[in-house]
């Protein structure tokens, strides 16, 4: 299992007992890189995309990794002149997209890290750039062609500045990215959740040149994106939701229910007010708005939710039918949950039909699992399927 933390290295992570098998530095080029937390594995290809940030320029770097971890391609991201993160970003067949908002990774300030300073700042008076770069460069083939005969990856010219389409919206912080998919060849649809402004709350709160802003103003957003005359539309589809997810096999393809967790209303509660609290997964239907609410309860809050098909497909199956999806019921499966009950202060793992949105039953844990916990399932046929990487 490879896991990534925020400004941090990846680490091989043995199953099932989690222990650390070690760091996975790549190769000469990502070291003093700092990762970005989300990666992305396509579906249909297994290719395992990432980024990483450097605090001197070139600032961003891109890498993918084919299924058998080796580096198909790496490349520096042009257009990018100072120290910036972002959180995440997306896969379509033939793009990776991601907004590059106005946070600053502060250099002055890193040393103050561990001191409970925010080592970021924010400018709410520049525009959010919406970055749309080639999935494939020129040079490198689709799905998991070798770039030469023995397989090994190798480092592109570099790219420039007109190799990435940017498109400026409104200033925002845009936090997960649901899904992105080409809805036709000049038409680019993402859902993903933002924010009017950075909100760091690991550092407690809001960190901006404004004050701070009412709590839990992140929204679940449809942005359209016209590539040929550079426009966006946006819509909001749900409020005062954040961590969206998809079944994983509809990564970059057209999907039709997202799921989010809810915030409460308040933060008067038992434990930290400063630590944001999710009442419900709420399902929506992207086709129509249509939602339904799973509440977790009375004084029970949950964390990150995981979407585990009943059945799953695999980059073979797309191999051998690329309409696979379309034989397949989206939401035939569970959402997998923790919840945490403040009054017993006990911790239980929730299963959720995510048809009807009802409990399929739930287990009780014998420690408790934090907030904040990000979750990852892995089925005894994905563990059977492995093979161990080179990671080079």
């Amino acid at each position: 299992l490879l896991t990534v933390g925020t400004a941090g290295v990846p680490h091989e992570i043995a199953l099932p007992d989690l222990g650390t098998v070690s760091t996975i530095p790549l190769n000469n080029t990502w070291k003093n890189l700092y990762y970005m937390p989300h990666t992305h594995v396509d579906p249909r290809t297994d290719e395992l995309v990432l980024f990483a940030f450097a605090l001197s320029s070139p600032f961003l770097r891109l890498g993918c990794l084919n299924k058998d971890g080796k580096m198909r391609y790496e490349m520096t991201v042009p257009g990018i002149s100072k120290p910036t993160i972002f959180h995440d970003f997306a896969l379509t067949e033939n793009y990776i997209v991601f907004f590059l908002c106005p946070v600053q990774f502060q250099v002055s300030m890193s040393h103050k890290l561990f001191g409970g300073v925010p080592p970021t700042s924010y400018d709410c008076t520049e525009n959010t750039m919406l970055g749309i770069m080639r999935r494939y460069p020129p040079g490198v083939k689709k799905v998991n062609a070798p770039l030469n005969e023995d397989g090994e990856g190798s480092e592109l010219d570099e790219l420039t500045t007109e190799s990435i389409k940017w498109i400026a919206i409104k200033s925002c912080y845009i936090t997960h990215i649901a899904n992105a998919y080409e809805q036709d060849a000049e038409t680019l649809v993402i859902y993903a959740t933002k924010t009017p402004q950075y909100l760091d709350t690991s550092y407690g709160g809001a960190h901006s040149n404004e004050a701070a802003l009412p709590e839990h103003k992140t929204s679940l957003c449809r942005f359209v994106v016209d590539l040929e005359f550079s426009e966006i539309r946006e819509h909001t589809m749900l409020n005062h939701v954040e961590h969206p997810v998809c079944r994983t096999e509809f990564y970059g393809s057209k999907n039709q229910f997202v799921y989010c967790l809810e915030f409460i209303e308040t933060t008067a509660r038992i434990e930290d007010p400063d630590v944001p609290l999710y009442k419900s997964v709420v399902k929506i239907d992207l086709n129509n708005q249509n939602k339904k609410h799973f509440f977790f309860g009375s004084n029970r809050f949950g964390g990150e939710v995981k979407f585990v098909p009943k059945q799953k497909i695999f980059a073979s199956d797309f191999h051998r039918n690329p309409d696979v999806l379309k034989k397949k019921q989206e939401d035939d499966g569970y959402l997998l949950c923790f919840v945490y009950d403040e009054i017993s202060e006990s911790t239980d793992l929730v299963v959720i039909d995510a048809q009807t949105m009802d409990e399929a039953f739930s287990l009780s844990l014998p420690n408790r699992v934090p907030y904040g916990f990000h979750t990852e399932y892995v089925s005894r046929e994905e563990c059977s399927r492995a093979i161990p990487k080179p990671w080079k």
